[in-house]
């Protein structure tokens, strides 16, 4: 992870550790809604996935990342282990 990277991720509100990011747009999501009306940042860091922006990404990778920018959350993807089955 870069330094610019680092400097982004101190800058949120709140922090959510997700294996993939449409799990922590679903399970959270009035939690991240409350807190987007509260004004906060939010950041789903995805921990399981490709980054679902990027051509070749997968279904769930892509549909997560939808979600959780419906939620008006950031989304990094840590990318741990990245093509393994869930």
């Amino acid at each position: 992870m870069s330094d610019s990277h680092l400097e982004s991720l101190s800058q949120c509100d709140s922090v959510y550790l997700s294996p993939h990011a449409d799990d922590a747009a679903r399970a959270c999501t009035e939690r991240i809604r409350a807190e987007k009306r509260r004004g906060l940042r939010v950041l789903i860091v995805t921990l399981f996935e490709e980054d679902g922006s990027q051509p070749g990404a997968s279904e769930r990778a892509r549909a997560g990342r939808t979600a959780a920018l419906a939620l008006g959350a950031d989304v990094f993807a840590a990318r741990l282990a990245v093509g393994h089955p869930d």
